[in-house]
């Protein structure tokens, strides 16, 4: 839980058979073939947030991500994608376009130069997509190395 009392989710879930989790699935599915990646937020430094955790892993490669909404209506989302140059690769070696609902929601993103280096946080908010029943978010390589994403979030608008 972040310090607001959100609770995260890791995706995939991580299993260890001693424990028990009363959140066993998280509705999400992966069209393309990702890799996963995981660094120890204890050990591995994120700057420029309040939740390192949040940035210290994800998926890369080109991806297709499906969210499975609460329910079947259509309604408007706020969608949150979180980022960080986790491999040091310079500004310009990682470009790519997110895609959300098939539209462009962001244009060649390069995390390093963005952000302003390495291992620091990034967060995009895209707001009002409409969306009913399937949340489908994509991330496109430009240039240089596979695209990557480390955190999600998506917050129906009231």
């Amino acid at each position: 839980m972040d310090d607001k009392g959100k609770l995260w989710l890791a995706w995939p879930r991580p299993v260890d058979p001693k424990k028990v989790y009363i959140i066993r699935q998280v509705p999400i599915q992966v069209e393309t073939k990702g890799t996963g990646f995981r660094f120890n937020s204890d050990y591995h430094t994120i700057t420029n947030t309040k939740t390192p955790w949040l940035f210290t892993s994800g998926l890369k490669g080109p991806l297709k991500l499906n969210v499975q909404l609460s329910d079947g209506r259509p309604a408007n989302y706020n969608v949150s994608l979180y980022f960080a140059e986790t491999e040091g690769v310079s500004p310009g070696q990682r470009v790519f376009d997110v895609k959300i609902q098939g539209k462009d929601a962001i244009s060649h993103l390069d995390i390093a130069a963005v952000a302003g280096g390495k291992n620091r946080a990034l967060a995009k908010e895209i707001s009002n997509i409409v969306a009913k029943g399937i949340m489908s978010i994509e991330l496109v390589p430009i240039a240089g190395s596979t695209p990557l994403i480390c955190s999600l979030e998506i917050v129906e608008q009231q």
